[in-house]
């Protein structure tokens, strides 16, 4: 006779079917030997006489199903085979389909046992470890069906795992994803929504999942070698954060892998032990020492959800040190005495080597490293990591993800985190590997992709961080806020817009800067900044526009002068700029730099020298050393018109620009143009290739249009007009970068003149007309007489 517990209660080879007794018999043939007392009191809690209740289901068993249970005066046990017990005896024999054959339907499922709730709470418990190890058999084999290529059936395999339970874990939901999707399953739509309910949005195609499943052991070689190579007698404690590949580097090793299991006592050693765990921890620990050999080995998967019968019983042994090589994989610290700790740090860039790009996403986090490989979303395997996280740690990591340099301290003022709460969640960061030890965030790509697919976990937090913020990280912040501030978030949200367009006015990025400053809420000092940003485009038209909104104001007259000079309105530019003579210090060295541009115009080189030395000394009292060294440019470039080497000329202003390579390329540009208008040809091209050179370093694509330009007017008089013709094409692609619509015309008009383009000589009038640059527009429709080009001359212009 065979007792049968799955999908129902019967007892094979016999009629009887009382199902109290046959409860008894189940109990008995899991638990093994138990004492009578105990039994009696777990299955009849509410009799009178719970003794007098066991003997007489005893009885009933002895008559209507003889020899399958024996008792004497204190213990009873059961004499009968029983499917469970034949199904967990397959699986810690590794025989997984004997195992998932004998696994027909849920433990005693539909048997009503009229028992007391502790035996209740017991059938609920093995119910759900026996279905849990059905689970992950299943899974097992159909990753091995996988991994041979034959994905049907291993979607076949996890379609039965799927229908076995309806709660799975995420880590289950994931295995089951992969292994459905390769399969192409209808059903892989029911764990996708499952996985929703987690957080979790899988985009897998079948092609990516057959890849992942087909994808060998990477990394971790040192480790498993060392593992491989312990000797006899040693315990080593290998510890790792979840998801740092604890369970793929015991399953790659290739001794004995034991999976933690939780509820019953001892049920973690029950592989090791068999029915000897039903006779106490003396008899097990006995057995364990006697059969652990030199060659075997014993690996330990997940300390902390080992059951604390066996942990305590793994300890003792450990102190023992048997013949056997034991292996604990743990999320913490040792707790016991061991020979060897191995700390599973993310994978290094060099064990990523081969995978150009995983490391910088991923941080060298295991199970992002699987998903980068698959070409899965990062931010799925991202969230598998952070579901064990409290929810403080959470908002700390997302909001230091957010942050272009980690800050913890803005972080705390955003989230309202006391230092206590702080310093935990900086703890279960560290202990996750999701920080480095300088607070930067591993993963960052990973974390910013997770929080862009959920903009409504995003924006609140950004604006958050973005309060206590400032400047360029504050405006970095409220990018991710689509809007959402109120009104009291306006003057912050001003300064951070005026940060950041001043930062890419400082990098040559004039068009961006005006695209940022259109997207802030309007006040004067951004109107002011913008129609800068304007200027600095080439847009000149607009940024008068701008600036007639602004009214006579000092500081914007010297700014409207500069403009009304560039669009060759010289009679307004003059005028303008001698009423910003009367403002503050900035706009009266502004205003005199204006005034020696046009004196320059008219040929007034002593007069123009005069001024910009002013300018010069009034830009170095006020600390602004860049303006200071564009004023010497200036000055430089007078003084060479009046007839001076360039190389004296030039000295002063070359050493006070120093290391700076962006102010560095415009005086090397201007050099340039006056060595070339000394007739220093040759000369002249080195210089350009060395403004080049230091453009290039700082990114200043605005200067590198006008080098180019120049490069390639210098180039076409020479007669090398392939060369010049390259030279003007780079110089069109450096002023699309800037947006610089002034030079777009300027070197759309030589190109055009060089290769007879009539429809380029028309598009570069037009452009000239946006610009409103009226002069240069009226001059471009003139005839040109032979060998003039368009040669940038507005270099010099602070």
């Amino acid at each position: 006779m065979q007792l049968l517990t799955f999908a129902g209660l019967a007892l094979e080879g016999s009629d009887f079917k009382r199902v109290k007794p046959l409860l008894l018999l189940a109990y008995l043939a899991l638990e093994g030997q138990k004492p009578r007392r105990f039994v009696a009191d777990l299955m009849w809690p509410e009799a009178q006489d719970t003794m007098n209740s066991l003997a007489a289901a005893l009885t009933q068993l002895r008559r209507g199903a003889p020899d399958t249970v024996a008792a004497d005066e204190h213990r009873v046990w059961a004499n009968v085979s029983c499917d469970a017990v034949q199904f967990l005896e397959a699986l810690r024999s590794r025989r997984l389909e004997e195992a998932v054959s004998l696994y027909r339907g849920a433990f005693l499922e539909g048997v009503e046992s009229k028992a007391g709730p502790e035996f209740e709470e017991w059938v609920f418990q093995t119910r759900e470890m026996l279905a849990a190890r059905a689970v992950d058999a299943l899974l097992q084999l159909a990753e091995s069906e996988a991994a041979l290529g034959r994905f049907a059936a291993a979607a076949a395999r996890a379609e039965r795992a799927l229908s076995i339970s309806s709660d799975h874990e995420p880590e289950t939901l994931l295995r089951l994803d992969v292994l459905l999707t390769a399969g192409r399953s209808a059903v892989a739509q029911q764990v996708r929504a499952e996985l929703e309910s987690y957080g979790t949005v899988s985009h897998l195609t079948a092609e990516e999942a057959q890849n992942r499943l087909q994808r060998v052991f990477l990394g971790r070689e040192s480790e498993r070698q060392a593992i491989q190579s312990a000797a006899a007698h040693s315990v080593i404690w290998v510890r790792g954060a979840s998801g740092m590949g604890k369970t793929a580097l015991l399953k790659a090793v290739g001794g004995t892998y034991l999976q933690a299991r939780s509820g019953l006592p001892y049920a973690s050693l029950e592989p090791l032990a068999g029915e000897l765990i039903h006779e106490g921890a003396a008899r097990i620990l006995q057995h364990l020492v006697r059969s652990a050999g030199a060659s075997q080995l014993w690996l330990f998967d997940d300390w902390e959800r080992v059951d604390p019968e066996s942990r305590e019983l793994l300890s003792q042994l450990c102190a023992l040190r048997p013949a056997a090589r034991i292996v604990i994989a743990a999320r913490g610290i040792p707790t016991l005495e061991v020979d060897r700790v191995i700390e599973l740090a993310p994978l290094s860039e060099h064990d990523l080597r081969s995978y150009p790009g995983v490391w910088q996403r991923t941080g060298g986090l295991p199970s992002l490293v699987v998903a980068a490989l698959n070409d899965q979303p990062l931010d799925a395997a991202l969230e598998v990591r952070l579901h064990n996280l409290s929810e403080s740690a959470r908002e700390l990591y997302f909001a230091l993800a957010l942050l272009e340099m980690p800050d913890a301290a803005l972080a705390r003022r955003a989230l309202e985190f006391s230092a206590d709460t702080l310093a935990r969640a900086l703890e279960e960061l560290y202990a996750a590997a999701l920080l480095e030890p300088s607070r930067e965030v591993r993963a960052r790509d990973a974390a910013i992709g997770y929080l862009d697919a959920r903009p409504t976990l995003r924006e609140p937090l950004a604006l958050r961080l973005a309060r206590v913020a400032s400047g360029l990280e504050a405006y970095r912040l409220l990018e991710r806020t689509s809007g959402a501030w109120d009104e009291t978030d306006l003057p912050a949200v001003r300064a951070a817009y005026m940060a950041w367009a001043q930062e890419l006015l400082g990098r040559g990025f004039p068009q961006r800067a005006v695209e940022v400053l259109r997207a802030a809420p309007t006040r004067s000092e951004v109107d002011a900044l913008l129609a800068r940003a304007l200027e600095r485009a080439g847009r000149y038209r607009e940024s008068l526009e701008v600036l007639e909104r602004l009214g006579n104001v000092p500081e914007f007259l010297a700014l409207r002068a500069s403009v009304l000079h560039r669009l060759g309105r010289r009679a307004e530019a003059k005028a303008a700029a001698e009423l910003a003579l009367e403002g503050d210090t900035p706009s009266r060295a502004e205003a005199l730099g204006t005034l020696g541009l046009l004196l320059v115009a008219q040929q007034d080189y002593e007069q123009a020298v005069s001024h910009f030395r002013k300018a010069a000394a009034l830009w170095l009292m006020v600390g602004d050393s860049v303006k200071h060294v564009l004023a010497l440019n200036n000055l430089a470039t007078a003084r060479c018109l009046m007839g001076e080497g360039a190389d004296d000329a030039f000295h002063e202003v070359l050493e006070a620009a120093g290391d700076n390579q962006a102010i560095r390329a415009r005086v090397l540009l201007n050099l340039g143009l006056s060595i070339e208008q000394q007739g220093r040809q040759d000369e002249a091209y080195s210089t350009y290739l060395l403004a080049d050179r230091a453009a290039a370093e700082s990114g200043m694509t605005a200067t590198s249009s006008r080098i180019w330009n120049n490069i390639g007017a210098l180039c076409q008089r020479q007669g090398r007009l392939d060369e010049a013709k390259a030279a003007y094409k780079r110089a069109l692609e450096y002023a699309r970068q800037a947006g610089e619509q002034y030079m777009l015309a300027t070197t759309l008009a030589n190109l055009a003149e060089l290769t007879n383009d009539v429809d380029a000589w028309e598009e570069s009038l037009r452009l000239f007309e946006i610009s409103g640059h009226e002069a240069m527009q009226a001059y471009a429709r003139s005839q040109l007489p032979p060998n003039h080009r368009f040669r940038d001359i507005s270099g010099s212009v602070t």
